[in-house]
């Protein structure tokens, strides 16, 4: 019997900034975690897993800032003030190989004990088999879960009935086919998502229901899709890719397909690698092509947004392509201590597309329109792990 014994300790703020015209919201949290998972090998083809996961979240706190007065509010009602959630799972999974491990069986069983929300099991099927030493293939069937957030509702009004857990099963099968300079991939998806969290400004509220501070189980949705990946090794230092995706995503509870949606998107580029000094850098330029967007029709646009967004005839509800680049430099200590610099270009191009809002304009409410992708952006980051 062979035992491996893991345990890592996490204390991570987190802050989340949205902008929008007049204000700036922050969100901050604290969370800590302790994880732990041993493993047995019962025999040489047999590995069983059993651990546990402790995460206890804070709520910092949620404020807005009127950028016109610079005066800040707090959003958190007084009875979520300093919220802390104590949440504890608990793992089992045992994998199995059959045929001189060209054939693997895993299955895994998940109990989570949560605080605020109903407790969740969750569970995991995967069965992967090598046909040659270049061509395998992978089916998996499974559930996870997804808890509200704190933004999703501490900001709504006082008595506000909470959202429940958002649930997901998943059917997925993926081909794979790799040599020493080509990568193949090819995966098929299929997700149910029970009782979806989102803001409540959708076509399923009508105008006078709508609260833009009020999250909660608004539809019951399934998405289906297939993705493309492939990696060509041109050198020791040069590689490319060229990845696509295709979805399609339906509300059960509309009957029709989601808006403010991509149903393809290419992305291809070119990856460069070497050895600098004590580390390594790597510099990664990448083109993605967003497919038509399922939007309101154009004969919905409002005369009284020309001069809000001048452009939005020619970029209103079409495909688009963004460029980024990226420079990154990582230093590695005994493989354990891992220093990651980074300074990456989003949306070189400076392309800004608008969409129509969901809610259709009325006689007393004007069309508005937001932007599908941020214009362009400098960012530098650092971030260090052991």
């Amino acid at each position: 019997m062979q035992e491996h014994l893991v345990k890592r300790l996490l204390v991570k703020p987190y802050h989340y900034q949205q902008i929008s015209e007049h204000f700036d919201f922050i969100d901050s949290t604290e969370l800590a975690g302790f994880y732990s998972a041993i493993n047995y090998n019962i025999v040489d083809s047999n590995r069983l897993t059993v651990g546990l996961d402790i995460k206890n979240e804070r709520l910092v706190n949620s404020e807005f800032t009127d950028k016109q007065t610079g005066i800040t509010r707090s959003f958190v009602q007084s009875e979520y003030a300093n919220m802390s959630l104590f949440d504890t799972g608990i793992f089992i999974q045992d994998k199995q190989s059959f045929w001189d491990n060209k054939t693997q069986l895993t299955v895994g069983l998940r109990f989570d004990i949560l605080e605020l929300f109903d407790n969740q099991v969750s569970y995991r099927f995967g069965l992967t088999h090598a046909f040659t030493p270049t061509l395998s293939a992978k089916i998996l069937y499974g559930s996870a879960y997804r808890s509200p957030s704190f933004l999703e509702f501490t900001r709504s009004p006082v008595g506000t009935q909470l959202p429940e857990v958002e649930t997901m099963r998943t059917l997925e099968a993926h081909l794979n086919y790799h040599t020493k300079t080509l990568q193949l991939g090819l995966t098929v998806f299929h997700n149910n998502y029970d009782n979806f969290i989102s803001r409540k400004n959708s076509f399923h509220e009508s105008a006078q229901n709508l609260d833009a501070g009020v999250f909660s189980n608004i539809d019951n949705q399934v998405v289906t899709g297939l993705e493309f990946d492939s990696k060509y090794i041109i050198t020791s230092e040069w590689s490319s890719f060229l990845n696509a995706s295709w979805s399609y995503a339906k509300s059960l509870r509309a009957d029709k397909a989601l808006p403010l949606l991509a149903d393809w998107t290419v992305t291809t580029g070119l990856e460069w690698h070497r050895s600098f000094a004590i580390g390594n850098i790597q510099f990664n330029n990448h083109l993605i092509t967003y497919g038509q967007r399922r939007d309101w029709s154009s004969d919905l646009w409002n005369v009284g947004q020309t001069q809000r967004y001048p452009n939005r005839q020619k970029n209103f509800n079409a495909a688009f392509v963004v460029w980024n680049s990226i420079l990154n430099y990582q230093i590695s200590i005994e493989q354990q201590h891992t220093l990651d610099l980074s300074l990456s270009i989003h949306n070189v191009l400076d392309q800004q597309y608008y969409t129509q809002a969901l809610i259709p304009p009325s006689p007393d409410k004007t069309a508005s329109f937001d932007t599908q992708y941020s214009g362009r952006n400098i960012r530098f980051g650092i971030s260090y792990s052991w």
